[in-house]
Parts: structure tokens; C-alpha cells; sequence
């Protein structure tokens, strides 16, 4: 009689013990496949971070008077660069509205290299004090047309 008490609390414990592992193993796969998610969401953002470049422009004052710098912090190379000053295009070396605009020494570049920076002396017309909103836009590996948008304060 205590043998066979002894069987049915044995089977008891087993049948726990095989529910608990089972537990315990589900939980740990479910675990895994969340870190494995993640690790992909990570390999993948780190593709598409390779492949793009990241513009942004700053105005700095030098000791012959402002300069605009256009940087590019991303890890790859910008191609086909427009700006825009108060939505109006700065190409051929000058920003062109008649008596107000902004002009630059220099003509724009067709790319910026990764972790480079090019930069051009500005001279402001009175419409441009003292802030002007700019906008860069660029090709790179990622994608065509992306942009960046700021206010510019002298």
C-alpha cells in the first residue's frame, strides 16, 4: 500500500517537474526570439546608417565675416547638393533675388564626403537679419532627395 502511495507521489512530482521545465524553456525561447529581434532591428539600422549622410548647415563668424558651413556627419557621401535661403535656390556662387538674397564666394559643391565639412563667405542682404531659414538637400546611397531644415541666426 505505502509502494503504491509512494508511485502516485512520484508521478505527481515527475509530471510538475516535466511542467515546470517546460515552462521554464518556453519563456527562455520566447526570450531568445525577442533578442534575436532586436539584434536584427540593430544590424539593419546599422545598414541604413552606412548608407546615408547626414547634412546639416552652421553660420559661423570669422574674422572677414560669416561663413556658411555645410557638414556632413553622416558615413556616406552626399551627392547632388541644393540650398535653399528663404526658399529661394543659392546656386552658381549667388543667391539671386534682385537687392535681397545672400551670396556666396564660390559655386555650391556636387558632394561632401563623409565626415567632411566644405564651407563658403556669405554676405547677408538686410532681409537676411538676423535670421534666415535654410534649407539642404541632397542625394546619398540610402535615398535621393532627403533634406534637412533650420533657422539660421547671425
Amino acid at each position: 500500500m505505502y509502494e503504491f502511495l509512494i508511485s502516485i507521489i512520484s508521478l505527481i512530482v515527475s509530471i510538475i517537474a516535466v511542467w515546470i521545465s517546460y515552462s521554464t524553456q518556453k519563456r527562455n525561447n520566447e526570450i531568445q526570439q525577442r533578442l534575436v529581434h532586436i539584434e536584427e532591428q540593430r544590424e539593419y539600422d546599422r545598414k541604413i546608417k552606412s548608407r546615408q549622410a547626414n547634412l546639416h548647415a552652421e553660420l559661423r563668424k570669422e574674422e572677414r565675416g560669416y561663413k556658411l558651413y555645410l557638414i556632413n556627419s553622416g558615413e556616406s557621401e552626399a551627392r547632388n547638393i541644393r540650398v535653399e535661403i528663404n526658399g529661394k535656390p543659392l546656386r552658381y556662387g549667388v543667391f539671386e533675388t534682385g537687392q535681397d538674397g545672400v551670396g556666396i564666394y564660390g559655386s555650391l559643391p556636387s558632394y561632401v564626403s563623409s565626415n567632411s565639412e566644405v564651407s563658403y563667405f556669405i554676405w547677408p542682404s538686410p532681409e537676411c537679419f538676423p535670421s534666415f531659414e535654410i534649407e539642404v538637400k541632397w542625394d546619398d546611397d540610402y535615398q535621393k532627395d532627403r533634406s534637412y531644415k533650420s533657422i539660421l541666426t547671425f
